[in-house]
């Protein structure tokens, strides 16, 4: 996953007072286990798409042994295939056509529908880079780790840096929809991060006044993430809220575990009707899978059965027909079944 879907307290700098949306609990069950390919004791989910078809990596015991997978909606998996001469990969994200993306050694990889595996280029000066997420129109968003730069491989061939806002040190990219807009973060110094979306030229602009981070966007231009509210208290004073936002850049606030004391949650990907899920951390610290309805009503993703309660659970995305993919116990899992 590289990074994209984590829970993480960062610097705040703003006073706000904003409306949390409503909220009442309730609860998603697993319906089953994403296995790994045989030999394999590890799977681990990174994304869905809205036909239901989840990707990821399997592997034995290290990431250095990790082979790109595809899951069927019945759970069938299936090895996606690497590159001439490359020993490991993984898959991260995939559009609605089916097309998958990732990496292996050290380039971004494109897997089409047909099975057909591109290695995307290397942008100038940069070593190593993996591919996010794309869109069916044909673009491809990445990061670098040496320079920490995040691209676009467009539908034409171009690669164009997504660069951080004016004066900032970084970006990261963490999806892109169809329209060919992408969301992220951008980085001032010291982990204070801001929510950014860059338009399909690469024109990078902020998501609100509040740090946070972005994690999905739809095709309608709704985005998940996460913003961080400052009480003013040593020592950080955080308290840190999953959002929605329109594609107007209104915000709601989806809250964090109810009657936490300490809000402490993000927003991983959203759905085209607006759902959203991801992560909480209870008072007790222990994280939780949650999905928020498009009218804000919280459900947790629960442990695989037995319930084990203190089990931390983590969603990762939604398909567009409720699906959540995410780990329990370690394991690639599906949730559905809410009420």
């Amino acid at each position: 996953m590289n990074g994209k879907r984590r829970l993480l307290v960062i610097g705040a700098v703003a006073l706000a007072a904003i409306a949390v949306a409503p909220a009442s609990a309730q609860t998603g069950r697993i319906v089953g286990l994403l296995v790994p390919l045989p030999g394999d004791p590890i799977a681990e989910v990174e994304d869905i798409n809205a036909s239901g078809v989840a990707v990821g990596a399997s592997y034995k015991s290290g990431h250095t042994d990790r082979r790109p997978v595809r899951w069927a909606p019945n759970g069938d998996v299936t090895e996606l295939g690497l590159p001439p001469g490359q020993t490991t990969g993984f898959a991260t994200g995939i559009t609605t056509s089916g097309t998958v993306v990732g990496g292996s050694g050290d380039r971004p990889v494109r897997w089409a529908p047909d099975g057909t595996i591109t290695e995307l280029p290397l942008p100038a000066d940069e070593v190593t880079c993996w591919a996010r997420a794309a869109h069916d129109t044909g673009g491809v968003v990445g990061t670098c780790s040496w320079t920490e730069n995040t691209y676009l491989w467009a539908p034409d061939g171009q690669v164009i840096r997504l660069a951080p806002l004016p004066g900032d040190v970084r970006a990261r990219v963490t999806d892109v929809n169809a329209n060919g807009t992408a969301v992220g973060w951008s980085e001032v110094d010291n982990f204070l991060r801001y929510p950014v979306k860059w338009d399909r030229y690469g024109t990078v602009s902020r998501l609100g006044g509040l740090p946070g981070q972005a994690f999905g966007i739809n095709d309608k231009g709704e985005v998940a993430g996460q913003v961080n509210i400052s009480d003013g208290l040593p020592p950080h004073g955080n308290k840190q809220y999953a959002v929605r936002w329109t594609e107007y850049g209104t915000m709601t606030n989806l809250g964090a575990a109810p009657g936490s004391t300490t809000p402490l949650a993000s927003g991983a990907g959203i759905n085209e009707d607006g759902t959203v899920v991801g992560n909480v951390v209870t008072d007790d610290r222990r994280q939780l899978g949650a999905r928020w309805s498009v009218n804000g009503t919280f459900s947790e993703l629960h442990p695989i059965n037995p319930p084990d309660p203190d089990e931390s659970t983590m969603a990762e995305a939604i398909s567009d027909n409720g699906v959540v993919v995410g780990r329990s116990a370690g394991k690639a899992v599906r949730w559905t079944g809410y009420r």
